[in-house]
C-alpha cells in the first residue's frame, strides 16, 4: 500500500564534533530537500539541543496545518508561535530577527501606511499537538511555556485564523491552565493528566502563575 513520503532523522547519542553541530546537519539536509510544501510537522527531542532552532529550519514550510512538537526539546518551535510586539519599521512588510538567545524568531512589524501586520508563523496552522512538555518551563523573554501557547493561541484569533484543534498529552500542565487554553479553539483534547511536577520546579524561587485568572 502506498504511503506518504516521510523523513525521519534520529540523531541518539552521536556527539558533536568540531565546529559541526546537530543544527548544522539538519540546516543542510533541509536545504536540499523539498520541505516547503510540507502540511504536517512531527518534531521529537526530548532534551534541550542548543545547536538546533526548529523554526529557523523549518520557516520556509509556509503550507503547515499540523505541528506535533514531542518532548522539551521542541520547546524553542512552539515559542516562534508566539511572535513578540509589533515594530514599526516604515516600508517592511516582513522581518525575521534573532532573540537575545541566539534563536530565529518572527517579528511583527507595520507597513509603510504604519499598519500593523504580524509576522505569524505557519500561517495555515489548524492543529497544534503538544507531548511530553512541562509548561511551567521559563522560557527566556516570554514567561513560561504556557504563556507561549496562550500568547500564540490570541494572536492566531486575532489574525481571523484561529487554530481548529489543540491536543494536549502526557504533559505537565494543571486543569485550570487546560481550561483556559480550551476556550480559543474549537477541538480541545486533554488526556486530564496533570503530570508529575518537579518540586524543584514549584520551590516558589521562580513565578508561574498564570496570565490571568
Amino acid at each position: 500500500m502506498n504511503s506518504e513520503p516521510e523523513l525521519t532523522l534520529s540523531f541518539g547519542e552521536v556527539p558533536e564534533y568540531g565546529h559541526s553541530t546537530h543544527g548544522d546537519i539538519l540546516g543542510r539536509l533541509c536545504s536540499m530537500l523539498p520541505i516547503s510544501n510540507l502540511e504536517f510537522l512531527p518534531i521529537s527531542a526530548s532534551e534541550a539541543n542548543q545547536s538546533v532552532d526548529w523554526y529557523e529550519l523549518f520557516q520556509c514550510c509556509t503550507t503547515v496545518t499540523t505541528i506535533h512538537a514531542r518532548g522539551r526539546g521542541t520547546t524553542s518551535l512552539v515559542q516562534a508561535l508566539s511572535p513578540p510586539e509589533p515594530t514599526k519599521i516604515p516600508g517592511s512588510k516582513e522581518k525575521y530577527g534573532k532573540r537575545d538567545d541566539g534563536a530565529t524568531q518572527p517579528q511583527a512589524v507595520t507597513d509603510s501606511a504604519g499598519s500593523h501586520v504580524t509576522g505569524t508563523p505557519f500561517p495555515k496552522l489548524a492543529s497544534l499537538l503538544l507531548e511530553n512538555l512541562n509548561f511551567n518551563t521559563v522560557v527566556p523573554y516570554s514567561g513560561t511555556l504556557y504563556d507561549v501557547i496562550l500568547n500564540a493561541l490570541r494572536q492566531y484569533e486575532a489574525n481571523k485564523t484561529p487554530l481548529q484543534t489543540l491536543d494536549i498529552g502526557r504533559c505537565i500542565i494543571t486543569a485550570d491552565r487546560a481550561k483556559s487554553l480550551k476556550k480559543f479553539v474549537q477541538g480541545f483534547h486533554w488526556d486530564g493528566d496533570e503530570g508529575f511536577i518537579d518540586p524543584w520546579e514549584s520551590c516558589g524561587c521562580c513565578d508561574t502563575t498564570d496570565s490571568e485568572p
